[in-house]
This record gives structure tokens, C-alpha cells and sequence, in this order.
């Protein structure tokens, strides 16, 4: 109220209105709203940002207190039918870990016999090539016998 007087006071000049001043005069009001404005705006900014922390602080708390029950602590406040459900919950994500675990093991099982596959087939090649070798090692010892005793004579 007491810009308005101002702004009132501002307006008047010798009981005559001064234009120029009057357009100052509105220029400088209609800032003075706009910082209220903006005032009020943060004010309400902040009062939401600290319901928007009150309510995630409540939703962590709820969290923590749902990973303690899955953890098995802090069950006493749980009804029968609460604690089926937690059961039943705790029953599937079981199941979910089982199946990704046996998905994991197979996965690794299908590895391992693809590279005992690779394995057998690179020494199937390698004994192929030391009998090869061994022939014409073979070979190459009857050559060496025969010109040695052929040279004897």
C-alpha cells in the first residue's frame, strides 16, 4: 500500500498531473510488481522445492524400510498377509536370479565347448603335421642310412 501511495504521490505535481513523470512514474510501478512478482514466484519456487524434498526424503524412508524387510529385519509390524506377499515377492525375485544365473551358466557352458571344439581341431591339425614331419624325418634318416652305407662299400 505504501508503493501505491507513492506511486499516488508521484502522479500529482502542484494538484496538476505531469505526463512525463506520470510515465516514469508507471515505468517504476510496473517494475516495483514485477519484483513482487518475482518475489512472490521464488517464494513459491522455494516452498515447492521443499515440499518437492519432504516428499522425496519420505519416499527414501519408505525405500529403506523396504530394502531392511527384504533383508529380512524389521518384520514385527507386518501382518500375516503382509508377510506372505513379502514372501511371495521375495520368492520371485529368486527366481528371476536363478534364471539369470543358469541363462549366464549355460551361456559360458556354450562358450567353453565351442572353444574345446576349436582346441580338438587345432590338434587334430597339429598331429597331422608332427606325422608328416615324422615321415619325412623318417624318410630323410632311410636316405641318410642308405648313402652311408652305400658310400661304405
Amino acid at each position: 500500500m505504501y508503493k501505491e501511495m507513492d506511486f499516488q504521490s508521484d502522479c500529482i505535481y502542484g494538484g496538476l498531473i505531469n505526463f512525463n513523470s506520470m510515465k516514469a512514474v508507471i515505468e517504476r510501478y510496473n517494475k516495483t510488481k514485477e519484483g513482487e512478482l518475482q518475489l512472490t514466484n521464488q517464494t513459491s519456487e522455494t516452498k515447492f522445492w521443499q515440499r518437492e524434498a519432504a516428499t522425496m526424503r519420505q519416499q527414501i524412508q519408505i525405500l529403506q524400510q523396504r530394502q531392511r524387510q527384504m533383508m529380512g529385519e524389521e518384520l514385527s509390524g507386518l501382518s500375516v498377509r503382509e508377510l506372505q506377499n513379502l514372501e511371495n515377492q521375495l520368492e520371485t525375485s529368486l527366481r528371476c536370479v536363478r534364471m539369470k544365473k543358469d541363462k549366464s551358466l549355460l551361456d559360458e557352458i556354450q562358450e567353453l565347448s565351442h572353444k574345446g571344439n576349436l582346441i580338438h581341431q587345432e590338434n587334430v591339425e597339429l598331429c597331422k603335421k608332427v606325422n608328416l614331419l615324422c615321415r619325412k624325418n623318417m624318410e630323410l634318416y632311410k636316405k641318410v642310412s642308405i648313402d652311408a652305407n652305400t658310400k661304405a662299400y
